[in-house]
C-alpha cells in the first residue's frame, strides 16, 4: 500500500475503517469521524481507507474544506458531489441553480427554506448515487467548513443508517466553532470515532529507521523525542537532516546526528527547505499563505498586480521544491503546518494589510462576495464603513444561497467593524435576527429581534422582524408569548393593513395552540374580514383554516371541511410560500379523513408533501407525512401508516422540528394492537421522553389513550379507565369533539369491562350527540350506536350498529363492533348468531394484522362461552416474500429493477423517505443486506418466490 511508511501505528484506526468499508459493502451505511491535530496523519490514514475502497470498485467523493472558504455557503457539499451547473446530472444542476439563485421553485428570502430543499436534494441525489451499491463520501478538515455544508453532512451522517453511504469526517479537535461542535454532537451513536493522537515512541523510531533506511544512533533518538509523536513533523526533520549530510553511520553501522548538528523545529525545518529558493519565491509564498492553505493563480495575479507569466517561475520553483502541490485548478501547499509556517511567519501589520489588498483586488476583479468577506474579516485595518457594505453583500449572497448559518455569522462581523452608527446597527440587527431564526438558533434570534423592535429602528423589517420572533417563539415551544408577539403586530401603526392582516389571522391560530377555541373562532371570523378588505390571500388562507381547525375539533366536519376547501380555492390565486405556510392542503388532509373520505384525503396529503417539498418548509413536510399517515392509520392500512410515521418521526428528529408525540403514540396503539407489546412499551416511553423534553403535545389525550390500550391489553381494566378519564373530562369541557370521537369508544369499551357503565352511557350520549350534527358520516353513526349497545349491553343495538358499519370505511371500529355483538348474543344465549358475528370479527381482525386484537377477542368471546375456530388469514410470517406487505412488495418490484427511491416514490406517489423506509424493512424480512442482492435474485428468477417457505 502507498501509505504504509506513514502509517506506522495506524493500523487499528485503519482496521476500523477498512471494516466499516467492507461491513457497508453490503448493509446500509455507517459514519467515521478522524480526529487529530495538524500533522498527525489523519489524510494520509482516510487516504489508505479510500484505496481499499477503490480497490473494491466503489465509487469515492470526496473534497476537502478549506481556510479561506468558510463562508462559502455549501462549498464544501459542492465540492465533494460535483454540483455546478454544467454537472452531468440533472439533480446536480437543479441543486447548483438553486444555490447560484435562478431557481424559480424557492422564493427570495426563504433562506430556512432553501437550506431545506438544499439538504432534501442532497440526500435525494445520494438515494440515486447508491441505488447500484454504496458509495463513500469523504469530507476532510471540517473544522473549516461552512454552516450550510456542516447542516447538510449532518443529515447525510444521521441518513447512513438508511442510504449505503460510507461518511468519512476529519477535523482537527481544538478549537472547535460552535457549528462544528453541533455536528459532531448530533452524529448518530454507531458513528465511529478515531482520534488519532501522537505517535508511540517505537513507532516514531520505526517511522525514522524507514526514512532514513537504517537503525537509529542514540543521539538521533534523543533530538526525536522533541518531535511530539508528530509524524510529518518526523518526516520533515528527517528529510532535513538528510538534504543536509547532518546524519551520519556510527561504529555499529546506526544512522545518527553529526557533531555539531542540532534538530530543528518545524519552522526551521521548513526554512531549511527554503534556503536555496530565491528571495522572490520566499515572498510571493508569504503572499500566497494569506489566500489560504489552497489558492488560484489568478487570485495571487491579482492581489500582487503581476500577470501569471511573471509569477510562473517562482511558482515553479516552489513546486520543484515541493512546498506546493498542484490541487485541481488550484495549487496548494503540501500541508496546513508549510502553510502555517508561512503565515504565522508574516508580521501581523503586514499580514493585515495583506489581507486587505486581497479583499480590494479580489473585490475590483469581480470575485464573489463570499471570497471577499474572507479577508475583510481577517484584516483589522479594512475594518470600517467599507468593511461593513462588503460584509453585508456577503451575507445578502449567503442568505440567497439558503446558507443562514453564514449570513449570520458575516452579519456579527459586521456589527463588530460598524463602530456607534445606531441606526447601521439597528439595520444589521434585523437582518441577524432573520437569519439566526433560519439558522435554527430560535433563543438567540429572539434577543435580537426584541432589541431591534424595542428600538423602533426596524423601519421596512418591522413586519419581517415581528414574523420571525413569532416563529422563533413557536420553536421553542412558548405558545403564549408567540400569540402575544402576533397581537403585538397585528396592533403596530408601523405595518400596513396587509401585514396586520397577517398577524390577526397568526393571532387567531396562537389562540387555538393556546386553547382558547372560542376566542380563535371569534379572532379568525374578523381577520378573514380584514383580510378581504386589504386584499390579503395569505392572511385569508390563514384566518379560513383557524375556522376549519375550530369546526374539526368541535365536531362539526361537514363546515369544517367546507372551510378546508375554500382555502385551498384561494391556493390559484396567490400560489406563494406565504399562501402555503398556514399548511392548506394538510388541514384539507385532516378534515377529509374526519369526514371518511380516505382516498381523496391521502390526494391532499401528497399535494401537501409535494408543496412543503418545493417551498422547503421542513415543519411542513413533517406534518404532510403525518395527515397522510392519520388517513392510512383510520383506513386500516396499518402497516403502510407505520411506514409514514416512521418517515415522520426520522424527519422530525432530523430536522428539530415538532409533532412526534402523536406520531410516537399512535404508533404504539398499531403495534399494541398487532400483539408487539414490547414494541409499543418502547414508542409510548419515547413519547414520554419527548414530553419530559419539552415537546408540544398538540392532540388531547393521545398519550393517556395509548397508555390506556396497553393497560386494556394486560387485562387491567381500571387502570385502562382511570388514565384516560382525565383526557375524556377535558375534552368534554372544553367542547373538543373529535378527541371525544377518537379515544371515547375505547374508554367506553374499557369502562363496561371495569363495571362503570354510567361513564359508556355518558359517551355514548357525547357520540350520539355528534351523530345527529354530523348526518351521512357512517362512521360517526356506526360507533354510537356501538357505544349505546356497550353501555345497555343491548345485543341487538349491536347488531344494528354492525350493519351500519359495514357500509363505512372503518375496518377496525367494525371489528371491535362486531366482537361486542358476539360478546353480547352470546351471554343471551343466541350463539349462532354471536358465532358469525365472531367469526367476522375474526375475518377483520386478520386482515388488519390485528393479532394482540385477535388473541384479546378470542379470550373475550371464550369468557361469554363462545369458542371460535381458527377461520381467517394464516397468520403472515416473519420473513420471505410472503412476510411482506403489499406495499412493501410493490416497492421491492421497483427495486429490482434497479429504480432509485426518488424514481420508486415518483412511480408509487409516495415519498422518496417513505419509500426508503420501506426498503429497508422488506430487505431486513428478505434476509438480505442489500438492495443489489435483490435485483441479482430478480435477474434468476421470480422473486416471489424468495422464502417461500419461511415462517
Amino acid at each position: 500500500m502507498t501509505h504504509a511508511p506513514s502509517l506506522r501505528g495506524r493500523s487499528r484506526e485503519l482496521g476500523v475503517l477498512v471494516g466499516l468499508l467492507d461491513q457497508a459493502a453490503g448493509a446500509a451505511g455507517a459514519m467515521a469521524v478522524v480526529e487529530g491535530e495538524a500533522g498527525i496523519g489523519k489524510t494520509t490514514l482516510v487516504g489508505a481507507a479510500i484505496d481499499h475502497a477503490v480497490a473494491r470498485g466503489v465509487p469515492v467523493y470526496r473534497c476537502a474544506a478549506r481556510d479561506m472558504e468558510s463562508h462559502r455557503p455549501f462549498g464544501v457539499v459542492r465540492d465533494a458531489l460535483g454540483i455546478h451547473l454544467d454537472a452531468a446530472g440533472h439533480r446536480e444542476r437543479e441543486i447548483a441553480e438553486v444555490l447560484d439563485g435562478n431557481h424559480t421553485a424557492l422564493e427570495s428570502g426563504a433562506w430556512a427554506a432553501t437550506q431545506f430543499w438544499v439538504e432534501e436534494a442532497v440526500l435525494a441525489l445520494l438515494d440515486e448515487l447508491t441505488r447500484s451499491g454504496p458509495v463513500v463520501v469523504v469530507a476532510e478538515d471540517l473544522h473549516w467548513a461552512d454552516p450550510a455544508s456542516l447542516a447538510v453532512l449532518a443529515r447525510l451522517a444521521r441518513a447512513t443508517a438508511e442510504v449505503p453511504v460510507v461518511a468519512i469526517w476529519t477535523l482537527r479537535p481544538l478549537p472547535r466553532r460552535a457549528e462544528v461542535a453541533a455536528a459532531v454532537s448530533a452524529l448518530p451513536p454507531t458513528a465511529v470515532r478515531c482520534r488519532l493522537g501522537p505517535l508511540t515512541e517505537p513507532d516514531v523510531h520505526g517511522l525514522a529507521e524507514q526514512l532514513a533506511g537504517a537503525a537509529l544512533g542514540p543521539r538521533l533518538r534523543r533530538l526525536l523525542a522533541g518531535a511530539g509523536g508528530n509524524p510529518l513533523f518526523v518526516s520533515e526533520v528527517i528529510g532535513v537532516l538528510l538534504a543536509e549530510g547532518a546524519l551520519i553511520r556510527n561504529a555499529e553501522g546506526a544512522i545518527d546526528v553529526s557533531e555539531g548538528a542540532a534538530l530543528p523545529s518545524f519552522a526551521m525545518a521548513v526554512l531549511d527547505h527554503l534556503s536555496f529558493l530565491a528571495p522572490a519565491t520566499v515572498q510571493l509564498l508569504g503572499t500566497a499563505s494569506v489566500l489560504g492553505s489552497s489558492f488560484s493563480v489568478a487570485a495571487l495575479s491579482q492581489v500582487t498586480h503581476q500577470p501569471v507569466g511573471a509569477l510562473w517561475p517562482m511558482l515553479a520553483e516552489a513546486l520543484a521544491a515541493q512546498v506546493l502541490t498542484e490541487d485541481g485548478e488550484r495549487l496548494a501547499f503540501r500541508h496546513d503546518l508549510i502553510h502555517d509556517a508561512f503565515y504565522d511567519d508574516l508580521p501581523a501589520a503586514v499580514r493585515d494589510g495583506l489581507h486587505a489588498d486581497a479583499a480590494t483586488a479580489l473585490e475590483a476583479a469581480g470575485a464573489g462576495a463570499a471570497a471577499v468577506a474572507e479577508h475583510v474579516i481577517r484584516s483589522a485595518r479594512a475594518l470600517g464603513p467599507d468593511a461593513v457594505t462588503r460584509l453585508r453583500q456577503a451575507a445578502a449572497e449567503a442568505a440567497a444561497s439558503g446558507a443562514p448559518g453564514v449570513a449570520a455569522d458575516l452579519l456579527q462581523a459586521a456589527l463588530a467593524a460598524a463602530g456607534r452608527d445606531a441606526r447601521l446597527h439597528a439595520a444589521l440587527n434585523a437582518d441577524l435576527g432573520l437569519a439566526l431564526v433560519a439558522a435554527g438558533r430560535p433563543a438567540e434570534g429572539e434577543s435580537v429581534l426584541r432589541e431591534v423592535l424595542a428600538s423602533g429602528a426596524a423601519d421596512d423589517r418591522e413586519a419581517a422582524a415581528r414574523a420571525a420572533l413569532q416563529q422563533a417563539l413557536l420553536v421553542q415551544g412558548r405558545l403564549a408569548d408567540a400569540l402575544a408577539a402576533a397581537e403585538s403586530g397585528a396592533a403596530s401603526p408601523g405595518l400596513s393593513v396587509a401585514d396586520r392582516a397577517r398577524f390577526a389571522a397568526r393571532a387567531s391560530m396562537s389562540r387555538l395552540f393556546v386553547g382558547d377555541v372560542a376566542g380563535a373562532l371569534a379572532a379568525a371570523v374578523a381577520a378573514e374580514a380584514d383580510a378581504v378588505a386589504a386584499g390579503d390571500i395569505p392572511a385569508e388562507v390563514r384566518a379560513i383554516l383557524t375556522q376549519a381547525h375550530v369546526a374539526s375539533l368541535q365536531a362539526r366536519w361537514h363546515e369544517a371541511k367546507d372551510h378546508a376547501a375554500r382555502s385551498v380555492a384561494l391556493i390559484d390565486l396567490d400560489r406563494s410560500a406565504e399562501t402555503h405556510e398556514s399548511l392548506p392542503y394538510h388541514v384539507q388532509a385532516q378534515v377529509l379523513t374526519a369526514v371518511e373520505e380516505f382516498d381523496a384525503a391521502l390526494a391532499a396529503a401528497a399535494s401537501a408533501r409535494r408543496a412543503a417539498e418545493t417551498f422547503g418548509v421542513a415543519d411542513s413536510l413533517v406534518m404532510a407525512h403525518l395527515v397522510g399517515a392519520n388517513a392510512l392509520f383510520w383506513s386500516g392500512r396499518w402497516d403502510d401508516a407505520l411506514a409514514a410515521y416512521e418517515t415522520a418521526v426520522s424527519l422530525a428528529e432530523d430536522t428539530g422540528t415538532a409533532w412526534q408525540v402523536e406520531a410516537l403514540c399512535t404508533m404504539t396503539l398499531i403495534r399494541c394492537w398487532q400483539g408487539d407489546r414490547p414494541a409499543a412499551s418502547d414508542l409510548l416511553a419515547r413519547a414520554d421522553a419527548k414530553v419530559a423534553a419539552g415537546h408540544a403535545q398538540f392532540r388531547v389525550g393521545w398519550r393517556q389513550w395509548a397508555r390506556s390500550v396497553l393497560a386494556e391489553a394486560q387485562g387491567d381494566f381500571a387502570a385502562a379507565v382511570d388514565v384516560l378519564v382525565p383526557a375524556w373530562q377535558m375534552c368534554a369541557a372544553a367542547g373538543i369533539g373529535a378527541e371525544l370521537r377518537a379515544f371515547g369508544p375505547h374508554l367506553a369499551g374499557v369502562a363496561v369491562a371495569a363495571g362503570r357503565t354510567e361513564l359508556a352511557k355518558e359517551i355514548a350520549a357525547a357520540l350520539e350527540s355528534q351523530a345527529a350534527a354530523n348526518p351521512g358520516l357512517v362512521g360517526v353513526q356506526a360507533t354510537a350506536l356501538r357505544v349505546r349497545g356497550l353501555a345497555t349491553g343491548d345485543p341487538d343495538v349491536l347488531l344494528e350498529a354492525l350493519t351500519v358499519h359495514r357500509s363505512g370505511p372503518h375496518i377496525h371500529g367494525r371489528a371491535r363492533c362486531a366482537e361486542a355483538a358476539a360478546s353480547a348474543l352470546a351471554r343471551a344465549g343466541r350463539l349462532s348468531a354471536a358465532r358469525s358475528a365472531g367469526e367476522e370479527a375474526v375475518q377483520l381482525y386478520s386482515e388488519l394484522g390485528a393479532e394482540g386484537e385477535l388473541a384479546r377477542a378470542r379470550a373475550d368471546l371464550r369468557s361469554a362461552g363462545l369458542r371460535l375456530g381458527v377461520r381467517g388469514r394464516r397468520r403472515r410470517p416473519t420473513s420471505g416474500w410472503a412476510a411482506l406487505t403489499d406495499t412493501e412488495a410493490h416497492v421491492a418490484r421497483l427495486v429490482a429493477q434497479r429504480l432509485s427511491n426518488p424514481e420508486i416514490a415518483q412511480a408509487m406517489f409516495l415519498s422518496r423517505r417513505t419509500v426508503g423506509h420501506h426498503v429497508s424493512h422488506l430487505l431486513a424480512k428478505l434476509g438480505m443486506s442489500a438492495r443489489t442482492e435483490l435485483a441479482a435474485a430478480a435477474a434468476r428468477g421470480p422473486i416471489e418466490q424468495l422464502g417461500e417457505h419461511a415462517e
